[in-house]
């Protein structure tokens, strides 16, 4: 009775002529100090059970973002778990040897230790390899964490005094609160720390828009169709330009989810601000294609990092997710020829790009040559079919997509030529032109101008790349050559320095190589 009064008189009083010792022994071990010293099996049991109830609550609500740091948590809580059972047996064994021998662990007690070595290899063991597949499985689901390529560590998320949101997301809710609310997904996943406005999770008061705009960093405008016709969103705009904050732009242009083109939505926007929203700045576009998504999520990561008081003023803060495909890390091993038609326009420039963006891929322009005699035009395409067939070294046919692809007589002699290099079971690149200055179009287009015999054949069994404008047209190219065959010629922690690239010469991609068919 003494000793617990004591330690209740230690847990309520905090007098200066206590000891020392003691008041720090009530406090690291707080209420196991209320159990009498004769019984310290108890205390062992209670320790026991607070620590295997903390080892399941820990392991349910996984209190760490990063899955290795909750392993790590478990470990250490298991590993103490482990030594309180252990301390629990020789408590019991130095208690009783009857009881110790029923335990199986021997009339002396040392049993115990090799019931602990043998029970903590056991468990350690069954951890590692719980850890392995979780990690394995982690990596496998979980978004990737951005890097800096500067340091290739994780950034560092900060905010300056007065500042509640690293970002703030303006859309409107017709069209864009879907593509919004996984833009601040992805960023919290590849982000650690990232804090993000978003309306329909954070709005309390409608009539304070103007407040969460002052403390936020920066200022993200989603712009889709009947954005600048939103009251709210004028709000948040006229707002965003009182306070003169960052701001980064992302366009939704699939009509299909709700986008606009870019010069429309420049017409809706209210004059008084338009310079202010599209002056030196060039709109992100936003995809839902996983490569072409990631590349849009870094340059929006990059604009979150720049209002951080961390990277203010900062030239150059380039991100880059671990394993993403980069062009200056692909390479061909053996020399290729990439071979366009004369009857493709565009190809020749898409060709060019390539080439430009790799080594040993070669440029070549074939055309088809035919005899004058209509008698012989399918010997033609029969003789252009065994050329094929012999090239040198690998080559592969390069088919560009776009609104003049199998149009008008050139598209009839480009038909010939897909269908030459298909019964020679050459190699076919599918590049879709997405670029409106290029005469891009929606994929459907090309089931109204492709021969039917070509379409029924599968031409269009294998995945089209996708090539877009802007920045995301370097993703374009990589997805290209890996189609090609390229692979990656070093890992990306390896050193920055970048694959010199091989550049054609203009009067040799100018000039093509005609193969022709002679009877």
């Amino acid at each position: 009775m003494h000793t617990r009064w004591k330690a209740m008189h230690l847990l309520r009083h905090r007098r200066t002529h206590l000891p020392p010792l003691p008041r720090r022994k009530s406090i690291l071990t707080g209420f196991v100090l209320l159990i009498p010293r004769q019984h310290d099996l108890g205390r062992v049991v209670v320790a026991l059970l607070v620590c295997g109830a903390f080892l399941v609550t820990q392991m349910l609500i996984s209190p760490f973002r990063r899955a290795s740091d909750n392993l790590l948590a478990a470990a250490a809580q298991l590993a103490l778990l482990i030594i309180y059972l252990a301390v629990l047996l020789v408590k019991v064994c130095k208690s009783s040897a009857d009881t110790c021998e029923q335990f199986g662990l021997g009339e002396s007690g040392g049993g115990v230790v090799v019931f602990f070595l043998g029970f903590s290899f056991a468990s350690l063991l069954s951890l590692v390899l719980f850890g392995t597949v979780r990690l394995l499985y982690g990596a496998r689901q979980e978004a990737p964490l951005l890097h800096l390529k500067e340091t290739r560590a994780v950034p560092l998320l900060s905010t300056a005094p007065g500042i509640s949101y690293h970002m703030f997301l303006s859309h409107v809710w017709s069209t864009g609160q879907d593509q919004v609310a996984v833009i601040k997904r992805q960023l919290q996943l590849c982000l650690l720390g990232a804090s993000i406005f978003l309306d329909v999770e954070d709005l309390v008061d409608i009539s304070a828009l103007e407040k969460y705009i002052e403390t936020s960093a920066v200022v993200l405008i989603f712009i889709s169709k009947g954005y600048f016709l939103s009251r709210n969103c004028s709000r948040e705009l006229r707002a965003t330009a009182l306070a003169q904050k960052p701001t980064v732009l992302v366009h939704e242009a699939d009509p299909a989810k709700g986008g606009i083109p870019l010069r429309l939505a420049m017409d809706e926007c209210p004059e008084d601000i338009r310079g202010f929203v599209f002056r030196d700045r060039a709109p992100i576009r936003w995809h839902r294609v996983v490569d072409f998504q990631r590349y849009s999520l870094k340059l929006i990561g990059e604009a979150l990092l720049r209002g951080c008081p961390m990277y203010l003023g900062k030239d150059s803060l380039e991100l880059y997710f671990p394993g993403e495909i980069r062009c200056e890390e692909l390479r061909f091993k053996a020399a290729k020829t990439l071979q366009t038609s004369v009857s493709n326009p565009g190809a020749a420039a898409a060709g060019l790009e390539l080439c430009n963006r790799f080594t040993n891929l070669q440029l070549e322009t074939i055309s088809t040559v035919r005899n004058s005699r209509p008698e012989t035009g399918l010997v033609a395409q029969y003789q252009l079919s065994i050329t094929f067939g012999q090239s040198s070294r690998p080559a592969v046919f390069l088919l560009y997509l776009n609104r003049e692809t199998f149009v008008g007589g050139a598209g009839a002699e480009l038909a010939e030529e897909v269908r030459a290099a298909r019964a020679s079971n050459k190699r076919i690149l599918l590049l879709h032109e997405n670029d409106p200055a290029r005469q891009g179009c929606e994929f459907s287009t090309f089931f109204e101008t492709t021969p039917p015999d070509l379409i029924n054949d599968g031409l269009y069994s294998t995945i089209a790349v996708a090539l877009y404008e802007g920045p995301h047209r370097k993703v374009s190219l990589a997805l290209a050559a890996q189609a090609m065959g390229a692979v990656r010629c070093k890992p990306m922690w390896a050193s920055s320095v970048q694959l010199q690239v091989r550049r054609m010469p203009e009067e040799n991609a100018a000039r093509p190589c005609v193969m022709s068919s002679k009877l």
